[in-house]
């Protein structure tokens, strides 16, 4: 089992196709710029050995937008920094 230094977060970067198709495919409406996670067991049956992988968008709809993403968890920091942003934004 690996020893994550980030509260068992793998990955969590996008990789340059997910990068890639939220460039070039239109966003729907609802869409939200916060990485989400799911947790997965790795080390059964021990409950405590897990790792949080990144959700990067939850497909297209009807109309061929991207969908916002559909995991179950986000970071903390990543939500202080869209509110930071936002409170910017309205400052201006």
């Amino acid at each position: 089992m690996m020893n994550y230094t980030d509260n068992l977060i793998g990955r969590d970067t996008l990789s340059s196709l997910d990068l890639e198709i939220r460039k070039t495919i239109k966003h729907a409406k609802g869409w939200i710029p916060i990485e989400t996670y799911d947790m997965v067991q790795c080390g059964y049956p021990l409950p405590n050995h897990g790792e949080m992988i990144i959700r990067p968008d939850g497909g297209t709809n009807a109309k061929g937008e991207l969908l916002p993403a559909d995991g179950m968890w986000c970071k903390v920091e990543d939500v202080r920094k869209l509110l930071r942003n936002d409170e910017k934004e309205r400052v201006l």
